[in-house]
């Protein structure tokens, strides 16, 4: 995996997860009416912090700034 993808297998399993709480976050309104944790459990993550950190280090932006800009629109 690291030499196919450049990364760990951990870091490409985590964007992978990443993105697709990026599509569904945007589209899915009862999604984003959950609270964190249920969230980071939805994509795979055990602990919320590990999935806001993992979304921070992926976007540039924690999960919850992502769902404020979100219910702006």
């Amino acid at each position: 995996m690291n030499k196919y993808r450049g990364k760990p297998y951990a870091a490409y399993i985590n964007e992978l997860r990443i993105n697709a709480a990026l599509i569904k976050l945007k589209n899915d309104k009862i999604l984003q009416s959950n609270n964190m944790t249920a969230i980071a459990e939805t994509f795979g993550f055990k602990i919320q912090e590990t999935f806001s950190k993992a979304f921070k280090a992926h976007t540039g932006i924690y999960p919850s700034q992502f769902l404020k800009k979100s219910y702006k629109k």
